[in-house]
């Protein structure tokens, strides 16, 4: 700390912190599988979903200290998801072109990108397979009066914004080893997957009929959290 008054210093270092101890979003979440590691501190930084996927995110970490001791009880219901190809598939298609040719020339059609990347073709599979599996278990779920736990989605390809992801389903750079356990914001809107529970919410206050589907959610951590309170009963199926 500077002292009031005293001559500026005549030099200073200046370093990088380093991205094992002082983690960002996606070194913490994707490249360590949200295990505590070397980290010091975290930051959701590539986050997807706004404030509720910040939220989420940490909630998946077991690191979330804000929620009430209701939120633990109550009976569960969860499901092992669609699982990956034995073998990973290959990043490139020898045979298909790769010249870009999207209208800014900066990345590929989406014909044409999954001609390229039979890991991309897999990965989009495996997440139509876990969309439809995650339908299921949110109709029994609702059937049965329980609270849906989501399971760890295995995922193929990391998301990005950029075109270039494409080539390789990684970051340039990335520790990231596939395939991965991908945070929920990569498959849902989690916007949208919290408003379920909300809506039903707001409906019963204001004495209107519930929605087709009440249903509320769980990251997938919650079982096994050991913030969990010691007497919250498991009651999960």
């Amino acid at each position: 700390a500077a002292v009031v008054g005293a001559a500026p210093p005549r030099s200073f270092n200046l370093a990088p912190l380093s991205a094992r101890h002082f983690c960002s979003g996606h070194v913490y979440w994707l490249q360590q599988r949200a295990t505590p590691g070397e980290c010091a501190s975290v930051h959701t930084t590539f986050t997807e979903g706004g404030y509720d996927g910040k939220i989420w995110r940490f909630r998946e970490a077991a690191l979330w200290l804000m929620d009430p001791p209701e939120y633990f009880s109550g009976r569960f219901l969860t499901f092992t998801p669609p699982q990956p190809p034995a073998t990973l598939p290959p990043a490139r298609n020898a045979s298909a072109p790769t010249l870009k040719n999207d209208k800014y020339n900066a990345g590929w059609l989406v014909p044409d990108a999954l001609r390229m990347s039979p890991r991309l073709r897999a990965h989009l599979e495996l997440v139509r397979r876990h969309v439809l599996a995650t339908r299921d278990a949110m109709a029994l779920a609702a059937a049965l009066k329980r609270t849906l736990v989501l399971p760890r989605y295995p995922c193929l390809c990391d998301r990005s914004e950029g075109p270039n992801i494409i080539e390789t389903c990684t970051y340039e750079g990335s520790d990231l080893t596939l395939p991965f356990v991908c945070p929920l914001s990569h498959i849902f809107d989690l916007y949208r997957f919290r408003e379920l529970g909300a809506r039903a919410g707001r409906l019963a206050a204001a004495r209107q009929p519930p929605p087709r589907l009440d249903i509320q959610l769980r990251e997938h951590a919650f079982l096994t959290n050991p913030l969990r309170p010691p007497a919250a009963p498991d009651t999960a199926a």
